[in-house]
């Protein structure tokens, strides 16, 4: 399941990202400030709680599970979710 984290507050952003890229499973973090997109086999508060965002550890800020998508962005991107939609 890829999920999507989403920081609130711009001066969180540093401890999130600090956070983000220490974790053992894939997370997209290119051309996309100001959010990331996790392949995590779990539920939406076990990531919120891997990351920080459960008692504000990282800050504040919201984990929402992706399961349609659609937009415009870099290649990349695609090929990434595309890889880790079923990620299990």
């Amino acid at each position: 399941m890829i999920y999507a984290i989403i920081p609130f507050q711009r001066s969180d952003r540093e401890k999130h990202r600090r956070k983000v890229e220490a974790l053992d499973f894939p997370v997209y973090t290119h051309e996309a400030p100001i959010a990331y997109f996790a392949s995590y086999n779990g539920t939406t508060r076990e990531l919120a709680e891997t990351v920080g965002l459960v008692g504000g550890e990282s800050g504040t800020g919201i984990v929402i599970p992706v399961s349609n998508y659609f937009g415009y962005a870099a290649k990349d991107l695609w090929e990434w979710m595309r890889i880790h939609e079923n990620d299990t």
